[in-house]
């Protein structure tokens, strides 16, 4: 197996594991600002689209593999790392939809939507992928 996708399996099963610990629990690490606090979310992005159940799962596992398409595709490492942390973040979410119906997530800052590690990997790995495709001048 790559590196890259040892370390997406590592951030999957970290993602999973803080989801299982952190079910049912509230943690306050700075009051009001930055807490640990466990809540469902049925729908996409920020709560999105909390209609589409089983479509949102079908909806998951085609952007899993055209992200997929991506990572077998690109030379470039850095890109290759940004999918890997897409795919592993996609992949949390999708586990948790096929399983419970809904996303478990437990970070909460100030007044932004709760949101877990898998979120968190998805976000950081479109950053890097963007960023560097734009200063590398290449397309996408």
């Amino acid at each position: 197996m790559k590196k890259l996708t040892i370390i997406a399996l590592i951030l999957l099963a970290l993602d999973q594991i803080t989801k299982f610990l952190l079910t049912g629990k509230k943690i306050i690490l700075v009051n009001k600002i930055f807490e640990l606090n466990y809540s469902t979310n049925y729908g996409i992005a920020f709560g999105l689209f909390k209609d589409l159940g089983f479509l949102a799962i079908i909806v998951s596992v085609i952007i899993i593999f055209l992200f997929i398409y991506f990572y077998k595709k690109e030379q470039d490492n850095l890109n290759k790392a940004g999918y890997a942390l897409i795919i592993s973040g996609a992949l949390g979410n999708l586990i948790d939809r096929a399983i419970f119906g809904y996303v478990r997530d437990f970070i909460s800052i100030i007044s932004w939507p709760t949101f877990n590690l898998a979120d968190s990997f998805i976000t950081i790995g479109i950053l890097i992928v963007v960023v560097n495709t734009i200063k590398s001048g290449k397309k996408p």
